[in-house]
């Protein structure tokens, strides 16, 4: 019985869990949060639907803009680091290189990922 028990608790567990997993995929596309803005400051200022319509085409173009500059934020972080790690090649004997290669790829966010289960060396 505590077999039984304990096979359908860890079910429960499971399927928690995977449903959980599949509601934070849900996201809210900018038109949606520019909507529920502009009805929350409807709600609070009393604004007439014109006003609102207003407001919601200023939010969707704010949130649209942000949008924009973070992609674009994206694109100068690699072309930097790019750059930069070009410069560091530029300094480096081929030895160094191999090695500096190396450190990157264990460095890298999937490289961690693999490498987590492994235990830690500990020297004494």
């Amino acid at each position: 019985m505590k077999k039984v028990f304990y096979l359908f608790a860890v079910m429960v567990l499971f399927i928690t869990n995977s449903y959980a997993q599949q509601q934070k995929r849900n996201r809210i596309t900018p038109e949606e949060k520019a909507e529920r803005y502009a009805l929350k400051l409807q709600e609070k200022l009393a604004l007439s639907n014109d006003q609102k319509e207003r407001i919601k085409q200023i939010e969707l173009k704010a949130l649209n803009q942000k949008v924009n500059q973070h992609q674009q934020d994206a694109n100068n972080r690699k072309k930097y680091i790019n750059e930069k790690q070009a410069k560091i090649e530029a300094v480096l004997t081929p030895e160094q290189l191999e090695n500096f290669n190396a450190l990157k790829k264990e460095h890298h966010p999937a490289e961690r990922k693999r490498n987590k289960k492994a235990p830690l060396k500990q020297e004494m």
